[in-house]
Order: C-alpha cells, then structure tokens, then sequence
C-alpha cells in the first residue's frame, strides 16, 4: 500500500490496464506498474459551510456548478494560487491543483440587472441600490429582489428621482449620522416617481443651525410623487443611544430649530397612503408621526412610535400625523396610536402647537372640515409637569381635540 502526502490510493495500473496483487502470478516477464490516486478537494460556500469532492489525478475535472444566485457572478478562487476560475471550468493542472477552493460572490452592475421581458430593473444587493442614483431621474420601473442593508456606510439620497420603485414587501435598512441638510433614503420624489410595499428601517442624526430649514423623512425629504402600503420601523443596531436632546434612545434625531421632520416623509406634496410608522423620532423643530408638512393628502396611515419633542424656545408644531397640515387637503382613515412627550428646555420663545392628529392648521381654516370621521387618535400625550399652565395653551390632550390649532 504506497503512501503519498494528500493523496488517497486508489489502485495500481499498467500498460496491461488495471491490475491486482494476486494477477501478478499470471504474468511471465518483469512489469512496471504505477499506482492511480485520489485527490479529496474542499469547496468552501462561506467559512464555515463546505463539500468535499473526489477526484482522480491525472484526470482532468470540472469545477462544480452552484446553484444560481441572481443579481450575481459566481466563480471559484483556487485557495492555494488564489486565481479564480469561472463555474464550470476544465480544471486539469494537475500539478498545482489545490487543497481546497472558495466560492466568490461578486454583486453584478445594476446595468446587467435589467429584466428586458419587463423593462424593470431588478436589485439584489446593496451595491445595485446604491448604483439607483445613476437611473432614478429616468421613468424606470425597480423592483427589490431581496431584503438590503446598506448601514455599512453613510446613505446618500437618491435625489431627482422619476423612478417607480417596488419593494415587494422586501426591507430597506439605512443610516446616516452627520445629516446636515435635505435628508431621506429618496431626496425629492419627484411628480411621476413612486414608492410602494418597501419596509425601512432607519438611523439617522441631524444637526443643522436653528434658521436652517430642512427637511428629513426617512422614506422622503421631499415627496411630489406617490407613497403607499410602506412601513417605518426602529433601526435594529448598536448605534441607538446618540441622542443629546432626550435621555430615551431614539432612530430619527434632528437638532434643528427650524427642521421639519416626518416619520415617513418630510414634505408631502402629493400622496402618502397606507404607511405604518412605529420607529421614534426626537427633534426641537416641527414633527409629524408621519409627514413634518402636509400640502397634500394622507390616507389610512398609522403612527405607533413616539415623538420626544424638546422645546428651545421656538414655536413648533407636533403632531401624530403631521406637524403643520394645510387646509383645503385631507387626512383621511389615519389613526394615531404612539406617543407624544413634551419637554422644554428653554423658557423664552413662542409656545409649540402639539395635537394628537394635527399641531397647527395653515391657511383659511374655517372649522368646518379637517379630518374625516374614521381618523382617530388613541395616543399618549406627555406633558413634562414642570411646565407651566401658561405654555400649556395649545397643548390637546383630549381624544376630540385633534388640532392643537387651527
């Protein structure tokens, strides 16, 4: 039995073919005989998850197939040479042939991602979405294909952007710390752009000067287009406890006094329908559970989160659904369900406008009609008890009174 340092013996051969010990008797004439081996390759799918494979040597294999992931180039990096060889590949150096090899996943340029049949591109990794920014300020169709973290770096909004984008019911998660101007995974949604059936989940820190008006929403700083059937949850990482203004731990932090800030959206100019948010939101500046300023339309949207809102002495508007809503638009079929928490800390300035649904109605408001009979308010109010009666004046804590002030 012949020993040979990574090899298995298999059997031995000679220009007769192959032979065993007890024919050698048959035999009238010296022979020369030589012995076949067995290589045991490993190929390894992640650190941990491996098969073995066995081949014979002097015999040229195929490096296996792998089942297909869309969206990506899969090859095999020979461990001991550290080349990569295509799926598929006639593997026959014997003489450098490897221990083991590794299976490379390389995310595909989204470019290579469009489905023709469909006219759609489809995204499967962080890097394709990134790469939206390149096609958004077209009338594309996108469609997520899996769910996506992209919070290995700072988000970068996709500004301009036409596109029509369909999660699918897939997750998007985010984050951005240093904010310090428009913010939110889309920057403006422009008129014919769209965003349906995308879960988000988001970090994000601003802090801008107390005249700077921006504008922050996790979906959409700015929105002309269409949102609808999205939710808006808490951020599940390690970096949650940022927060200077508010002792709680919060995923939507905007030091900004003149800030207008939604759960969902910034600044609605067109639609948002359907939107579940529960993730927590703390500013000094306007705040909306959903959208910061409405000049549009809100329909069947929940908020279920909590608003820390930290007076510094400017009036500001707060509300379960939106901070400021202006008249001659409705919120309709909406329900407020989170909590809202006062705190001042300055005692100069204008008193905040805070309600359950709405914190300030804008414009010719005559009294007749807000909100329709199905929008509800279930909702905490929180008012620090240091504060006094007189700053308390368009605080509404009652179930009716659903406009601090119109």
């Amino acid at each position: 039995m012949p020993q040979k340092e990574g090899r298995e013996f298999k059997q031995w051969k000679s220009s007769y073919g192959i032979i065993s010990e007890d024919m050698i008797y048959a035999f009238r004439e010296n022979i020369k005989v030589s012995a076949i081996w067995l290589l045991k390759i490993k190929f390894y799918v992640s650190a941990t998850e491996y098969f073995e494979r066995t081949y014979e040597e002097g015999v040229a294999f195929i490096l296996p197939t792998y089942d297909n992931v869309p969206g990506y180039k899969l090859s095999w990096r020979n461990d001991d040479t550290n080349i990569e060889y295509s799926i598929g590949t006639r593997f026959s150096d014997i003489l450098h042939t490897p221990s083991s090899f590794t299976l490379i996943k390389k995310e595909l340029p989204l470019s290579d991602c469009y489905d023709s049949s469909t006219r759609t591109y489809l995204v499967y990794g962080p890097n394709q979405l990134r790469e939206l920014n390149t096609i958004a300020s077209s009338r594309v169709d996108v469609r997520l294909m899996n769910d996506i973290d992209v919070s290995d770096q700072n988000w970068t909004p996709i500004t301009n952007a036409y596109c029509s984008l369909d999660g699918r019911g897939y997750s998007i998660t985010f984050k951005n710390l240093s904010v310090t101007s428009n913010f939110g995974f889309f920057g403006t949604l422009n008129t014919t752009g769209s965003v349906s059936k995308v879960n988000f989940k988001a970090l994000i820190k601003a802090v801008a000067s107390a005249s700077s008006e921006i504008y922050v929403g996790v979906i959409a700083a700015i929105n002309y287009g269409s949102i609808s059937d999205c939710t808006v949850s808490s951020y599940v990482g390690s970096a949650h406890s940022y927060t200077s203004m508010s002792s709680n731990n919060v995923d939507i932090l905007v030091d900004a006094q003149s800030a207008k800030v939604g759960g969902a959206v910034g600044l609605n100019e067109k639609y948002v329908e359907s939107v579940n948010v529960s993730s927590s939101i703390a500013s000094s500046g306007t705040i909306g559970g959903i959208v910061g300023v409405n000049k549009s339309n809100i329909a069947y949207c929940r908020f279920s989160g909590t608003i820390y809102y930290d007076h510094y002495g400017k009036a500001s508007s707060i509300g379960g659904i939106a901070g400021v809503h202006y008249a001659n638009n409705y919120i309709s079929d909406c329900e407020n369900r989170g909590t809202i928490n006062f705190k001042r800390i300055s005692s100069n300035g204008s008193n905040p406008y805070i309600g359950q649904i709405v914190g300030c109605v804008y414009y010719n408001y005559s009294g007749s009609y807000l909100l329709d009979s199905n929008t509800w308010s279930s909702a905490k109010l929180n008012v620090d008890s240091s504060i006094p009666s007189s700053s308390r004046t368009y605080v509404k804590n009652s179930e009716y009174a659903y406009a601090a002030k119109a």
